[in-house]
Order: structure tokens, then sequence, then C-alpha cells
């Protein structure tokens, strides 16, 4: 699901260029259909993405639609449980290494490439963990001050 909610471009006073928020909610339930690449990471009854007892090297990974290199973007996760430290990159961008607390977490990053979001566990064994929600928001597709000027000849 991708919903949009109207902004105008900040150096733009005149309402004629339109900008918008591109907010792109992340189903987990996708992984049925074969949008998550899942190595020893599951998708449970609930829909959720889970972890259970998964040994070093376990990941959750997928491409994100709407993602535009160059530009800033927000990842908010909602982890409902976790016992070892994750580490999560998206576009090529470390987000965070060693993550091992439950709750709501946000993340601002500009991407460098088209790499996929990835949830990663590096080391260790018995890696249990659920996350419940994964939200990505486009907070510039359209910046008017990156244009350059045109000029006439």
């Amino acid at each position: 699901m991708i919903t949009f909610r109207h902004e105008w471009a900040n150096s733009d006073k005149d309402p004629d260029i339109e900008q918008y928020l591109s907010q792109t909610v992340v189903p987990v339930v996708a992984a049925r259909t074969g949008k998550w690449t899942l190595t020893n990471f599951t998708i449970d009854g609930d829909g959720y993405l889970d972890a259970s007892a998964v040994a070093a090297a376990s990941l959750a990974e997928r491409w994100i639609p709407g993602v535009i290199e160059g530009h800033k973007h927000k990842l908010r996760i909602v982890i409902a449980a976790i016992d070892d430290p994750i580490d999560i990159t998206m576009g090529g961008v470390t987000l965070v290494t060693g993550l091992a607390t439950p709750g709501n977490h946000h993340y601002w990053f500009v991407p460098v490439d088209g790499s996929p979001l990835k949830f990663n566990y590096p080391t260790g064994a018995g890696l249990t963990m659920s996350i419940t929600s994964v939200v990505v928001e486009l907070h510039d597709p359209i910046n008017l001050d990156l244009i350059p000027p045109v000029q006439v000849f």
C-alpha cells in the first residue's frame, strides 16, 4: 500500500508544483508471494517476521518499491520481541548494528544504492525475534533546490 500526503516545495511560494510524501507500508505477509528472501527466518501465523532460535548468518530481506537513491527516507520498525543483537541495512546504508531492544525504532537515511532492506543476525546462536511492522517513508521525492537552473543561450 502506498499513500500520499500533499506538500509544497519550500522554495516555491506559488502552489503550482506539487510534492508528495510517499509512504510504503511493507506487509510482512508478502513473503508468501516471494517478496521476502528468508534464511531461517519465517512468517508466523499472525503474518509477522519471526526468528525462533535461528543461527548466525540468518536474514530476512526484500526490495522496497519507491526507494530513491540520494533522497531522504525514514524507516519505522516495530519489534515485539528480541533477545540477541541484529543489524539492519537498507539502500547500501547500515542503519544500526547490535540492535537488541524491542519497541518502536526510527531511522533516517539517504540510500547510496539500490540494495534491499535487510535484517541480519551476524553472530551467535539462538536468536528469537518478532517484527510486527515495517514502514518506509520517502520524504523528498521532488526537491526543487536540487534542480540546477536552466541557462538560455
